[in-house]
């Protein structure tokens, strides 16, 4: 990070562990650490680059944020329903 001149944000940074749960908990002594004067310990879940990621990777969460968010935008489509038929027709 330092030879590319960038800062680590501490309150914005998060860092996951992926495993099962037996080598996770190998791992729970470590933390919380200190970075920059404050304490971090591993996320639940992160996301990177719009996909979301838990500890275990199986994905659920990703696919239920993904899921959440288009029923959203069906249920948007709603509203501007009523122009496609006037234009279609």
């Amino acid at each position: 990070m330092k030879n590319s001149k960038l800062k680590l944000n501490a309150n914005k940074t998060e860092f996951i562990i992926i495993g099962t749960v037996t080598q996770r908990a190998k791992l729970d002594g470590f933390f919380p650490t200190h970075i920059l004067n404050q304490s971090v310990t591993p996320a639940p879940s992160v996301s990177n680059l719009g996909d979301n990621f838990d500890e275990t990777f199986n994905f659920k969460q990703h696919i239920s944020k993904t899921c959440r968010c288009c029923f959203y935008h069906i249920r948007d489509l709603r509203r501007i329903r009523r122009f496609f038929i006037t234009f279609c027709c």
